[in-house]
Order: C-alpha cells, then structure tokens, then sequence
C-alpha cells in the first residue's frame, strides 16, 4: 500500500479520532497524522468552492429560466 493510499484510508476512517487526538494532546500527533489532517483542510476547502460555484450556476441559470 503507497503513502497516498494510507493516506486516504486514514482521512476517511480515522478523521474524528485525529481531530479529537488534535484537541486533546496536540504534540502526541505524528507526522503523518499532520499531514492527513492538512490534506483533510485542504480538501474541505476545495469542496466548499466546488459547492459555492455550483450554487452561483443554478441561480444563474434559474434567474435566466424565470426571466423570460
């Protein structure tokens, strides 16, 4: 299994254990378990800009449909 692979696995899986780990003792995270949370915030962020265009699209072409 890659880096990557384990990567993703960790995300899905173990996302609330990290996040809880991270608030409760912060310096007992590995690097790994970093980075998993990094790509974690990135890729949340990703998705809410995938989210707020697809939101302007479907006004924007509501506002067209109904203007007519």
């Amino acid at each position: 299994m890659t880096s990557q692979e384990l990567n993703i696995i960790t995300m899905v899986c173990n996302d609330m254990a990290l996040l809880m780990k991270l608030e409760n003792n912060p310096y007992s995270l590995t690097l790994n378990e970093l980075k998993v949370l990094r790509s974690h915030d990135r890729l949340n962020v990703k998705l809410d800009a995938l989210k707020r265009d697809v939101l302007a699209q479907k006004a924007l072409s509501n506002s067209l449909k109904y203007r007519v």
